[in-house]
């Protein structure tokens, strides 16, 4: 369940977005991002996600805050180097 809080958190990320033809776009302030590794906010989902461009990862995460989306994040990194 998504709070108001982790809403308010996740105005900082970069978010996810779909472009007019169907790919998932990460942007930040408006503008897309490439080669992004890092935690975004699914709005659609209403989940943190950690996103790796470079890698082609895209990992949703069930952390109801920031900072846990920060250490499952560093989990997920640690499990899958």
């Amino acid at each position: 369940m998504t709070t108001k809080d982790q809403l308010c958190q996740a105005k900082t990320l970069p978010v996810l977005l779909l472009d007019d033809k169907g790919r998932v776009v990460i942007s930040k302030n408006g503008k897309p991002i490439h080669r992004y590794v890092g935690i975004a906010f699914d709005y659609v989902c209403r989940a943190f996600v950690l996103v790796d461009m470079v890698r082609g990862w895209l990992e949703f995460m069930v952390s109801d805050t920031l900072e846990n989306a920060r250490m499952e994040a560093e989990y997920l990194v640690g499990k899958f180097r």
